[in-house]
């Protein structure tokens, strides 16, 4: 029913850990809140614990917040509910959703109140839409990258570069090729290295390299919001679980972003191909 999207993630580093997670106990604080705004799907979906000394990932009683999203352009107002999730190691989350759209290059304000009146709320902006530009390869003998530029994007992430073969279908993800600049951001295909690599899965399939051929390159990415960042660029679990290292909440912790998916397909020249071993022509 509900698109929780990368951010839930780090959600997830709390359920790796014991079942109680000390999170600073502050007793002004609310809420924790982990989740994505996104674009592309009707429901929008946040993960959602109580700041109680610990975060108590076994309990099912509901939380019973009133949650209300604004979108502060407008001043539109959404009433989010409340679901249980019941995992499969037998833990319970709390899920809080709201049926709508986000829309591209708005900001939405979530506010979560307790029943003493005490509130976290967070603000995230969602990206423009964005399209993808070629730019021209660097190519030599063994060595060809691809530049994209998603022009425009605030920030680019869970990167992933699909290649469609006849002999098959080829996956990289890419977490850090990306260069932030003042038009957007730029993703490089790093086309030779994932070349080598197709090589070497053939070599251990024994199938012949010369009868491979390259059929379409399928770029996917995550256009996020600028604020989508955490510390050092990394999303390192052990520094991660640290209250307040990476949040964007106000009066409470975790983060809550907002973007989309998109996906970028095209067949490279020849010229391209050849640069990186990779055979041309009819087969």
């Amino acid at each position: 029913m509900v698109r929780l999207g990368m951010a839930i993630i780090l959600s997830g580093v709390l359920l790796g850990c014991t079942d109680s997670v000390d999170p600073v106990i502050d007793s002004g604080r609310a809420y924790t809140l982990y989740g994505f705004l996104d674009a592309h799907a009707d429901t929008q979906a946040v993960r959602v614990f109580a700041i109680e000394g610990t975060l108590d990932l076994i309990r099912p009683a509901p939380l019973g917040a009133e949650a209300i999203s604004t979108e502060l352009e407008s001043g539109t107002q959404h009433q989010w509910q409340e679901t249980i999730v019941e995992f499969t190691n037998g833990r319970f989350g709390h899920v809080y959703w709201a049926t709508f759209r986000s829309a591209y290059g708005k900001t939405y304000r979530l506010e979560m109140t307790r029943s003493d009146d005490v509130q976290s709320s967070v603000e995230v902006t969602v990206p423009p839409v964005v399209d993808p530009i070629l730019l021209d390869p660097s190519l030599g003998i063994g060595y060809a990258i691809i530049p994209v530029l998603w022009q425009h994007a605030p920030r680019v992430h869970d990167i992933r570069v699909s290649y469609e073969t006849n002999m098959g279908t080829y996956d990289f993800e890419y977490p850090l090729d990306q260069e932030v600049r003042s038009d957007g951001v730029v993703v490089v295909i790093r086309f030779s290295r994932d070349a080598r690599e197709i090589f070497r899965d053939l070599h251990r399939a024994r199938r012949p390299v010369a009868d491979l051929r390259l059929h379409e390159v399928r770029l996917t990415v995550l256009i996020s919001s600028s604020a989508w960042v955490p510390p050092n660029g990394i999303y390192d679990p052990d520094l991660l679980i640290e209250p307040g290292v990476f949040s964007n909440v106000v009066n409470g912790f975790g983060f809550v972003g907002a973007g989309y998916d998109t996906l970028m397909a095209f067949d490279p020249a020849d010229s391209v191909k050849i640069a990186a071993g990779i055979p041309v022509g009819d087969n």
